[in-house]
């Protein structure tokens, strides 16, 4: 897949690592009604995004914006701060290790988010393990609540 910028300014080239052998997985968790996270596996891979916590208003760019606003370094660390992390599920060094992130110090650790994860017992789903303020939904599962408790087990 090829993927452009509207305005020209990027493009960028994907290639599916995994047909994901059937077995995928999408968990999305929202706060206040904005996309608060989401966790992709397909397979032996997973994706996890982190989003900003609050939105960024609309500019023309990031650097436009922060000109504009004469952003302190601790305003523009928090337009900075969300995450895409990818890596794999349990074939890396580590089970659920990130091997390459936007926040490269998380590279080579394990994904803290699969914590929070439990699965719901002899269920088909998955839960948060604590209640919180952030509501989570499963849109596509294709895992047996076997694989969910392998996965998602206590460690």
């Amino acid at each position: 897949m090829h993927e452009y910028g509207l305005d020209g300014s990027y493009s960028e080239s994907w290639k599916s690592v995994s047909d994901g052998e059937g077995r995928f997985l999408v968990i999305r968790t929202e706060r206040a009604g904005r996309l608060a996270r989401i966790l992709l596996i397909a397979g032996d891979h997973f994706l996890y995004v982190r989003n900003r916590a609050h939105d960024l208003p609309q500019s023309d760019s990031l650097d436009t914006y922060i000109a504009a606003s004469h952003a302190t370094r601790a305003q523009i660390i928090g337009y900075l701060d969300c995450e895409f992390s990818e890596g794999r599920v349990r074939n890396g060094s580590t089970p659920w290790e990130i091997q390459h992130s936007t926040l490269p110090w998380r590279e080579g650790h394990r994904l803290d988010f699969v914590d929070e994860i439990s699965p719901s017992r002899g269920a088909h789903e998955v839960v948060p393990r604590r209640p919180g303020a952030e509501r989570w939904s499963v849109p596509i599962n294709t895992l047996a609540p076997k694989e969910l408790a392998v996965l998602f087990s206590e460690q």
